[in-house]
């Protein structure tokens, strides 16, 4: 779900009140690679020499976040009631409604795109050995 990726106190794993706590958690649909990643930001929150953000430059940064998940079709869904109600009422015959047609595969993987870049975005910060791209586009590894 959308609001895995943004936590309302939360800001890329710190607790915006406390940057000194750190949650792990899943946040996309690979979970395993998206705690390994998520254990790397947090070491390098711990380790480096990296400036905090001010909570009002985590809850800015948190907004930009909310406004791309927007723009993405799957997480979008779950984050707006109105675009949840429309795609209810796509008859049932329609491609969206069948996981398993060609047309719904480009539409899958644009759903995915977002969680992604996000994961990518955490690899690079991270200093994550493996790197899918960034948060403004996939390489061909992100891409598979």
């Amino acid at each position: 779900m959308p609001d895995d990726y943004v936590y309302y106190r939360c800001h890329r794993r710190r607790l915006i009140s406390n940057p000194n706590m750190m949650f792990l958690f899943e946040q996309c649909d690979f979970p395993l690679l998206d705690l390994e990643v998520g254990s790397w930001l947090c070491l390098d929150h711990i380790c480096s020499n990296k400036e905090v953000p001010s909570p009002e430059q985590m809850k800015e940064e948190n907004k930009q976040d909310l406004v791309r998940l927007m723009e993405n079709p799957g997480t979008r869904y779950y984050m707006d009631g109105n675009y949840y109600e429309a795609l209810a009422e796509i008859p049932q015959d329609h491609w969206y409604q069948d996981v398993l047609s060609d047309d719904y595969r480009p539409y899958y993987a644009e759903c995915q795109r977002t969680p992604i870049q996000f994961l990518a975005r955490d690899m690079i910060d991270a200093g994550y050995p493996v790197r899918f791209g960034d948060i403004d586009g996939l390489n061909k590894v992100g891409e598979k």
